[in-house]
């Protein structure tokens, strides 16, 4: 369900991604075993690192630092 989630989202968009991709992202950020994972491109995992943040936690408030992590930190 989440791949069909990322890919229908990112479809909106008018963005194609490797379905293969996304379910391997998925399945790594899950710390599922699943054969055939495949190397993941880092605008995958970051598609679905936001899929599944909003996901997981939708009940927090979206601040700065949640919506760009990286940059929050290091300023």
């Amino acid at each position: 369900m989440l791949t069909v989630d990322v890919l229908s989202s990112s479809a909106i968009e008018g963005e194609v991604l490797s379905p293969i991709e996304v379910r391997s992202s998925i399945a790594r950020r899950l710390h599922l075993d699943i054969a055939g994972m495949v190397p993941i491109t880092r605008h995958v995992d970051g598609v679905v690192e936001m899929m599944l943040g909003a996901t997981q936690h939708y009940e927090q408030s979206i601040t700065a630092e949640r919506f760009y992590p990286k940059i929050s930190h290091s300023v």
